[in-house]
C-alpha cells in the first residue's frame, strides 16, 4: 500500500497498517516518519486501553513538551484519580453515617414503640382512676346531701330540745306558785283547824244548847285536818316533781349542749364533705384534661415511632446507594491506593451492585496486540 493509502487510514484512526521501511531514498524516510507515528499511536491508543480497562495507575508517554494528547491524556487520569478518591471518601463518610443513623433510628423507633406502650398502660391506669375519681365525686355528692339532711334534723331537734327546755322552765315556775298556794292552804288549813278547837271549846260550854255546833266543829276540824293532810301529801308529790324537773332539766341542758356539739360538728362535716365533693370535681375534670393531654402526646409519639422507622428505612437504603456507589469506583485502580485502595474487596464491589445492573469493565480494543 502507497504513503497514501496509510495516510487516509490513519486520518481514519485505523494503525494496524504496514509500512515499507527498506528504501534509502526520500521515500523511505518518509516512510520511517510515517513508522514513528503509527508506533506513538500504538503506545499511546495501548495506554488508553488499559485506562479505560480501570486501571487509573498507567500513564501515557509524552513524547514532547508539544505532545499536547499526550499531556492531555495525563492530565485527564490525574483528574480522574482525585474524582474518584473524592467519590470514595464522601462515599465511606455517607455510609458511615448512613449506618449511625440507621442505627440511632432503629433504637429511636424501639424507644417510641415503648414509650407508646407505656402511655397505653399509663392511659388505662387513669382512665381506671378516672372512673375511681368519678365515682368518689358522686358518692361525695351524695354525703353532702346526707350531711345537709343530717345538719337540718340536728338544728330541728336542737330547737325542739330549746322548746322543751324552755316548757320545763315553765314548768318549774308553776311548780313554784302551786307550792306557794299550797302552803297557802296548809296556812287556812292550820287556822281552821284551830278556829273549830275554839268552836268546839265554846261548844262544850254551851252544854246542852252547843251539842249541835260541837258536832259541826269537830266534822269542821276534820275537814281541816285533811286539807292540812292532803296539802302536805300534795307538797311533797310537787317536791317530788320540782326534783324530777330539775333533774330532767339538767339533762335537757346537757341535751342540748350534746346536741349543739353535734350541730357544730355536723357543719363541719357538711363542710368537709362539700369541699370533698368541689375537689373531686375538680379531680375529675383535671384528670380528663391529663386524659386529652396523654392522647396528644400518644398520637405524637406514634408519629416520632412511623418517622424513625421510616428515617431507618432511608438511612438503609442510602447506606446501600452508598456502597452501591463505593462499589461502582472500587472497578477502578487508583494512584497511591493499591489492590486495595476502597474498603471494598473486588467481591464486594461486585456483590455491592444491584442484580441486573452488574456491568464488566469495557474492554476498548484499539488495536490486535498480536500485532505489536
Amino acid at each position: 500500500m502507497n504513503l497514501v493509502g496509510i495516510s487516509e487510514k490513519i486520518a481514519m484512526g485505523d494503525v494496524d497498517v504496514d509500512i515499507d521501511t527498506s528504501k534509502a531514498d526520500e521515500i523511505g524516510d518518509l516512510s520511517r516518519a510515517f513508522m514513528k507515528v503509527v508506533e506513538n499511536a500504538r503506545i499511546q491508543a495501548r495506554s488508553v486501553e488499559i485506562i479505560a480497562s480501570g486501571d487509573l495507575t498507567a500513564s501515557v508517554p509524552v513524547r514532547s513538551e508539544a505532545d499536547l494528547l499526550g499531556l492531555k491524556l495525563n492530565e485527564l487520569i490525574d483528574a480522574q484519580n482525585d474524582v474518584f478518591q473524592s467519590i470514595t471518601m464522601a462515599a465511606d463518610q455517607v455510609s458511615t453515617g448512613a449506618e449511625q443513623l440507621s442505627l440511632s433510628s432503629a433504637h429511636l423507633a424501639q424507644g417510641a414503640t415503648e414509650q407508646a406502650s407505656a402511655l397505653e398502660e399509663l392511659a388505662a391506669s387513669i382512665d381506671d382512676v378516672a372512673n375511681k375519681t368519678n365515682h368518689n365525686a358522686e358518692n361525695a355528692v351524695k354525703a353532702n346531701d346526707l350531711s345537709s339532711r343530717v345538719k337540718a334534723y340536728a338544728a330541728e331537734s336542737n330547737r325542739r330540745m330549746q322548746d322543751m327546755l324552755r316548757a320545763m322552765d315553765d314548768i318549774s315556775s308553776s311548780s313554784d306558785n302551786i307550792s306557794k298556794i299550797i302552803k297557802v292552804i296548809d296556812d287556812i288549813a292550820f287556822q281552821t283547824n284551830i278556829l273549830a278547837l275554839n268552836a268546839a271549846v265554846e261548844a262544850a260550854r254551851a252544854g246542852q244548847h252547843g251539842k249541835g255546833f260541837a258536832v259541826v266543829a269537830e266534822e269542821v276540824r276534820n275537814l281541816a285536818a285533811r286539807s292540812a293532810s292532803a296539802a302536805k301529801e300534795t307538797t311533797e308529790l310537787i317536791d317530788n316533781s320540782m326534783r324530777k324537773v330539775d333533774a330532767g332539766t339538767k339533762i335537757a341542758d346537757e341535751t342540748a349542749e350534746s346536741l349543739g356539739s353535734i350541730v357544730g360538728t355536723v357543719e363541719e362535716t357538711a363542710a368537709l364533705v362539700e369541699q370533698i365533693a368541689d375537689a373531686s370535681k375538680e379531680q375529675s375534670h383535671s384528670i380528663e384534661q391529663i386524659k386529652m393531654t396523654l392522647s396528644q402526646v400518644s398520637a405524637v409519639v406514634q408519629t416520632n415511632s412511623a418517622s424513625a422507622q421510616e428515617g431507618a428505612a432511608s438511612s438503609e437504603e442510602l447506606a446501600a446507594q452508598a456502597n452501591l456507589m463505593k462499589g461502582q469506583v472500587a472497578r477502578f485502580k487508583l494512584k497511591g491506593a493499591g489492590e486495595s485502595t476502597l474498603n471494598l474487596s473486588q467481591h464486594e464491589a461486585a456483590q455491592a451492585i444491584p442484580t441486573g445492573r452488574r456491568r464488566e469493565p469495557v474492554q476498548i480494543s484499539l488495536v490486535d496486540d498480536d500485532k505489536y
